[in-house]
């Protein structure tokens, strides 16, 4: 069995040698206020300073976006006593913040980034798409996106950590009213806690030039800040930072309808929670 404290202690460390490296909490960037709202009177006073913003001097982040699945963005509810202290603006995303398990795909192309780590890849490397970058041990190969994969990031990304090799799916969306979509995931671990995240994707894809209209009807699972059991993880316009997560029954009705700014859209179902299942209902619908 795999202790929880242990994988807990992961993202822990993932974080602190974010500032070690050089890295600031994520709700401190200087363009912090496009995305979130600080509420201020639910914060601890003695923890406020962890909310003081940066100066675009002082943090140059390399044109990367603001990334709510961080692994240095607290959850909406750090330094209080449970209450609110942090508000995504595009709401959609407000269970996304928290993410305690290990750095997103943003963090670690920024940390590439930062210390210049592909730039002996020269012109001969891999073609990457999809946002996709080449691997600086490797830049015959890439690093894709959450949710790509394939040699140069154009294919669906494969089941990972034990989830079952057929799950997930290409789909595509019709002119029908609507299609359901319901998509599960178990655990690796059968009592106790895995090490990772078993996890696959499903691709949505809608006819040139339409776009897909998502809407979750439910989810079971442990409900847990930033998703940290599991959950179910939406990329409808920015395929590169981490999704709309959800996990609690409570969850479904804020998250609304999504709509996808292309012709794709990407689902997930994660968990490394004993044997935790996912159940989802999708309804798209062509524009």
């Amino acid at each position: 069995m795999v202790n929880f404290l242990k994988i807990l202690k992961f993202g822990i460390a993932a974080h602190e040698l974010g500032h070690t490296l050089g890295f600031f909490h994520a709700q401190a960037r200087f363009d912090r206020d496009q995305f979130i709202n600080v509420v201020y009177a639910n914060l601890s006073p003695q923890l406020a300073t962890q909310f003081v913003k940066q100066s675009p001097a002082d943090n140059f982040n390399f044109g990367v976006t603001y990334d709510y699945g961080s692994i240095m963005h607290y959850s909406d509810t750090d330094m209080s006593t449970n209450r609110v202290t942090m508000l995504a603006k595009d709401k959609s995303f407000q269970h996304t913040m928290g993410n305690n398990v290990a750095p997103s795909f943003l963090d670690v192309l920024e940390m590439n980034l930062y210390y210049k780590c592909s730039e002996h890849c020269n012109a001969n490397g891999a073609d990457c798409k999809n946002g996709g970058y080449r691997h600086p041990r490797n830049c015959s190969t890439c690093i894709c996106p959450d949710g790509f994969g394939g040699f140069d990031c154009t294919r669906r990304a494969t089941p990972v950590f034990g989830a079952p090799p057929n799950c997930g799916a290409t789909i595509k969306a019709n002119n029908s009213d609507f299609q359901i979509l319901n998509g599960e995931v178990s655990s690796s671990v059968e009592n106790g806690m895995a090490p990772r995240h078993a996890q696959c994707w499903w691709h949505i894809r809608a006819p040139m030039g339409k776009r897909i209209q998502i809407r979750v009807k439910s989810v079971s699972g442990a409900c847990s800040d930033g998703c940290f059991y599991g959950g179910t993880e939406i990329k409808a316009r920015d395929f590169l930072r981490v999704g709309a997560r959800i996990c609690c029954r409570s969850d479904v009705r804020p998250l609304g309808i999504l709509y996808s700014n292309t012709e794709l859209a990407i689902i997930s179902v994660f968990s490394q929670y004993k044997k935790q299942h996912f159940l989802l209902n999708i309804k798209l619908l062509i524009h």
